[in-house]
């Protein structure tokens, strides 16, 4: 597991980092002292964020965790803080991707009771988050969120419930890490059966009004796997 730990205090930043070395889950720690830094090598992701809540200047720690979530940022975020009541409201109004609360001076025993629900929830999610790149960085999909996926020229179009993400891979290889829930319709279309409203051999109409070309080499293969599919929800 990928940890960055975010403080102003360099010399905290010191101990801290030390507190990991007994950590087995964890294989790799690095430190940032300066928002910018952080936002520079997210090009490599992290697992596990622990930031401090009054880190930074311009924005203190939940504002820097709230633009994460805003680039979907896979990255879980541990707030480290000395002064958890002072926030308390603010983490609850923001979209966050809130792993838990570590208070200062950090008890090891906690930390490491923190890792392990961590590695566990991220075992748990493996099969139902899809990692893609976009725009260099790595961003983490629900795929329950996926609707359907298009090609287009060499990048695939992910269509999810409230955006549109351009991704540089092939229709095939991304078929090859969905879920059983994906079905190929078309050579250039890949649809998520549970937002289909109505379906025939040639289009496919999805819940939110969007019809979808079935091609004719993918037609059967298509119901099959969508009364397949209905028989396992009743």
């Amino acid at each position: 597991m990928k940890v960055a730990i975010c403080d102003d205090d360099k010399q905290f930043l010191k101990i801290f980092e030390k507190q990991f070395e007994g950590i087995s889950a964890v294989s790799s720690v690095d430190c940032f002292s300066e928002q910018k830094d952080l936002i520079a090598e997210l090009l490599s992701s992290y697992d596990v964020i622990f930031m401090d809540l009054d880190w930074g200047k311009e924005h203190n720690g939940i504002g820097i965790a709230a633009e994460l979530a805003e680039i979907n940022c896979p990255s879980r975020i541990v707030f480290v803080t000395a002064y958890i009541d002072r926030f308390v409201q603010q983490v609850y109004f923001q979209k966050i991707n809130v792993a838990g609360f570590l208070l200062k001076p950090v008890d090891q025993q906690m930390l490491q009771q923190c890792v392990d629900i961590i590695v566990s929830q991220l075992k748990e999610e493996d099969e139902n988050i899809l990692i893609v790149k976009e725009n260099g960085r790595k961003i983490a999909l629900r795929m329950a969120d996926i609707l359907y996926i298009e090609s287009q020229d060499h990048y695939m179009n992910i269509y999810t419930r409230d955006r549109e993400h351009h991704v540089p891979e092939s229709l095939s290889e991304l078929q090859k890490r969905l879920t059983e829930d994906f079905v190929r319709c078309h050579k250039g279309f890949i649809v998520n059966m549970s937002y289909i409203y109505e379906y025939g051999s040639k289009r496919i109409s999805l819940k939110n009004q969007k019809e979808i070309p079935v091609g004719r080499k993918y037609s059967e293969e298509l119901k099959k796997r969508y009364i397949s599919y209905i028989a396992g929800k009743i």
